[in-house]
């Protein structure tokens, strides 16, 4: 890793300390292929996706807010959309029935999406240009272009009032809240970088501190914050807000602004490294070992739910799953139609998915008895003929099992 340029702190001290360069050691390899897509939607520019149960929501820039059916991860499906005539959405918060907005055109608004087939303007604060959005206890902070951040009381949604502003740099990199503190990226270069902005009085909220550089994302992940500063990922300490520390843990060799995610104690980094091993690099976070690179073009966003990997393009959305299930044995080769089965393996999913058994051309679903990451328990279909079939297992997300199993029917 090349040494870091040292970060500027201003009014509380930011403590660095640099680690070894991550270890790229028998990194593996592997382009996102059809393989392992399970699910699109074509859609021009999507900006960012936010996934609440079985609905995604897109921040679509011109094409508004658009309201996805993802139940069926293979087959995404429009349930509604929000747009003006001059919408330009770029961020989007969803909870408990309601997305607030960030319109670059028109502001903060507040959308009633509890009927996801008719989203209906609630109410608006017109903030100027809005970049990001992060809500919590009632209050709406909104980062604007080259501007404020605004923190705005939404606990009337047809009526949002401005509690208080403050300067938090040009180009917004990242919000997230908690207790009586903001945390905010500024992505400008040579401007604030990661900030910690003290809004215990929401009506006069002030920086406590910044690194200076350029800072986006940013991601909180079990109490720590990872954020992005001029192309390097930095994991930061805030449990002392007056003194956090800050661990420079991958060198991307890119430039701030990449979209990286946390999830399941690995760094999904997206860059376009000099050396042109592009893509998602996957960083073990508990060995700072790279496990992993998926070859795949740019994107906006990175995100995972529902056990699957969802990329926001600017042609639409794709959802991926990186792990198909591998079945090592059944529990009988020989079985009668109707009979009990068990299927052993791993990467079936904490979800229950499908069981399909081939024989000849027809598929035969089995009905699950009961079903874990590593064993499943079935019923075959009273429907079999006597004769050789194959088992392969369908996962919750789509994504078939990398291999099957031949299975001998005998009446």
């Amino acid at each position: 890793m090349t040494k870091r340029k040292t970060i500027t702190a201003f009014l509380i001290c930011f403590i660095l300390f640099l680690s070894v360069d991550v270890s790229f050691a028998k990194t593996k390899i592997t382009k996102l292929t059809s393989k392992y897509l399970i699910g699109e939607y074509t859609q021009n520019v999507v900006w960012k996706t936010v996934v609440v149960n079985d609905i995604a929501y897109l921040a679509a820039v011109e094409g508004g807010l658009v309201i996805l059916d993802i139940s069926d991860q293979s087959s995404p499906h429009l349930l509604g959309t929000y747009k003006e005539d001059n919408s330009d959405i770029l961020d989007v918060f969803v909870e408990n029935g309601i997305a607030y907005i960030a319109d670059a055109n028109n502001g903060f608004e507040i959308i009633d999406v509890s009927n996801p087939e008719s989203p209906t303007l609630l109410g608006s604060y017109n903030t100027g240009s809005a970049r990001q959005i992060y809500v919590s206890n009632g209050i709406a902070f909104v980062h604007n272009w080259y501007g404020n951040l605004d923190l705005i009381d939404i606990s009337n949604p047809s009526a949002p009032t401005l509690l208080g502003s403050v300067d938090a740099g040009n180009q917004p990199g990242g919000i997230y809240v908690s207790g009586n503190y903001a945390y905010v990226g500024d992505n400008e270069d040579g401007g604030r970088g990661f900030q910690i902005i003290d809004i215990s009085d929401p009506s006069s909220p002030s920086v406590l501190g910044q690194t200076g550089g350029c800072c986006s994302p940013l991601m909180y992940y079990k109490g720590f914050f990872y954020i992005d500063l001029c192309g390097e990922i930095n994991k930061v300490d805030v449990s002392n807000p007056s003194s956090p520390t800050i661990t420079a843990i991958f060198h991307g060799m890119g430039s701030s602004g990449e979209p990286f995610t946390v999830y399941d104690d690995k760094l999904y980094y997206y860059t376009q490294r000099s050396d042109g091993l592009v893509g998602i690099w996957v960083i073990d976070l508990l060995s700072s070992k790279a496990t992993e690179l998926y070859k795949v073009g740019g994107m906006q966003q990175i995100q995972f739910s529902n056990g699957a990997m969802y990329l926001s393009y600017i042609t639409g959305l794709e959802i991926y799953d990186l792990k198909p299930a591998s079945i090592s044995a059944l529990s009988r080769d020989t079985c009668a139609p109707g009979s009990k089965l068990t299927v052993n393996g791993k990467k079936f999913g904490a979800d229950a998915g499908k069981v399909i058994v081939k024989q000849g051309s027809k598929n035969y679903e089995c009905t699950i008895i009961s079903w874990s990451n590593y064993k499943i328990v079935l019923k075959l279909s009273k429907s079999l003929k006597s004769g050789k079939a194959s088992i392969r297992v369908i996962k919750s997300t789509g994504l078939k099992s990398e291999n099957n199993k031949t299975i001998n029917i005998k009446k």
